[in-house]
Parts: structure tokens; C-alpha cells; sequence
């Protein structure tokens, strides 16, 4: 269903609004997360490559196809993101000619706790 404008020559979907909305909600909450977490805040581009990643999609080929940003513009940012240690950059598991982005910060605390789980002694029931 699309709504006409005053100039009937554009159509808006009234779903769009919201969509947008909801982009501009994740993008605060992932700002507000990283201040908390004593990071710095950065530029919404910054977020959706980071957004992308945290749902699973590591390959920066994809990311820019996701964000409408060339390969080339989304390499430039990474790098960035790499060098301030939020995220690594590792060989893709399943395609050893690719390359595979992941979380730093997820993956130091996925480390943690597999480190206190080796030294917790197996639980016996009574």
C-alpha cells in the first residue's frame, strides 16, 4: 500500500518511516553500548559494518553489497575498526581463499569464559 504525496509524482510506503526509524534506533543503542563499555562513539557507517557483523555476515564483500558502500570503502573502514582493536580479521572457516571479520571484544570474552570453564572442576551429583 503506498501513500501519495502532495505532487502525486512520488509514492511513499508508510512502512519506510519506521524502517528508517528503526535503523537510527540501532545505530543509538549500539553508540550508547560502546560508550558504556568505555569505547568511543563513531560514525554511523562505522555501526551498520559493525551491525552486519554482529549478525553474522563476516565477509566484507557482503557488508558493502548490505550497506550500498563499494568493497573498497567498507576495506578503508575495517582496517580503521581493526586498528582500534574492535575488530579481527581471520581466515573464513568454510573458504580458506576469504577472509572472515569477527568481534574482538566477543571474542575476548568468549576466551574468558572458556578459560574459567577449564579450571572449574566437573560438578558431582550427591
Amino acid at each position: 500500500m503506498t501513500t501519495k504525496h502532495d505532487d502525486d509524482s512520488q509514492t511513499c510506503d508508510p512502512l519506510l518511516p519506521l524502517i528508517v526509524r528503526a535503523v537510527y534506533w540501532i545505530d543509538e543503542s549500539l553508540q550508547n553500548i560502546l560508550i558504556s563499555k568505555g569505547l568511543h562513539s563513531f560514525p554511523r557507517t562505522k555501526s551498520m559494518i559493525l551491525a552486519n557483523i554482529l549478525l553474522g555476515v563476516g565477509r566484507p564483500s557482503v557488508i558493502a553489497k548490505n550497506i550500498g558502500l563499494t568493497r573498497q570503502a567498507v576495506h578503508q573502514t575495517v582496517n580503521e575498526l581493526i586498528d582500534e582493536g574492535i575488530l579481527i580479521l581471520e581466515k573464513d572457516p568454510t573458504d580458506g581463499r576469504a577472509k572472515s571479520l569477527n568481534c574482538a571484544m566477543m571474542l575476548r570474552s568468549q576466551n574468558s569464559v572458556k578459560a574459567v570453564l577449564t579450571h572449574i572442576r566437573p560438578w558431582k551429583r550427591p
